[in-house]
C-alpha cells in the first residue's frame, strides 16, 4: 500500500535524490541549489528569463504576480518599469547644447 506524504509529493523527491529543479526537471543537490519564490533552480539554469545573464543575490528581481518570472535588474526595469511621458522629463533630464 502506497501513502503519499504531502511534503515529499510537493517537492518531488526521489529515492535517494533531491527536490527539481523549476526549469530543468532534474534533480537538484544542496551545493548546486538557488532558491526563489518556493522554486527550486540549479545554479546553472538560475539565469535571467529574457537576456539569459546569469542571476545572484545582487542582481536578482523575481516576479510571480502573473506567471513567475526570474529577471535581472535591467530587463525587469525595462518590462515593468515607469513607461510614458513625463519619465526622463525634468531638471535632471536636461541638457546643455
Amino acid at each position: 500500500m502506497f501513502v503519499c506524504n504531502l511534503f515529499l509529493c510537493a517537492t518531488k523527491l526521489k529515492y535517494g535524490g533531491g527536490p527539481s529543479c523549476y526549469w530543468c526537471g532534474k534533480t537538484v543537490h544542496g551545493n548546486e541549489r538557488n532558491d526563489e519564490g518556493g522554486r527550486t533552480f540549479h545554479r546553472s539554469c538560475f539565469y535571467c528569463f529574457d537576456c539569459r545573464k546569469a542571476l545572484d543575490s545582487t542582481n536578482l528581481c523575481s516576479r510571480v504576480k502573473n506567471g513567475f518570472e526570474l529577471l535581472c535588474k535591467t530587463c525587469y526595469a525595462k518590462k515593468h518599469g515607469p513607461k510614458g511621458v513625463g519619465f526622463g522629463i525634468g531638471a535632471g533630464a536636461l541638457r546643455f547644447t
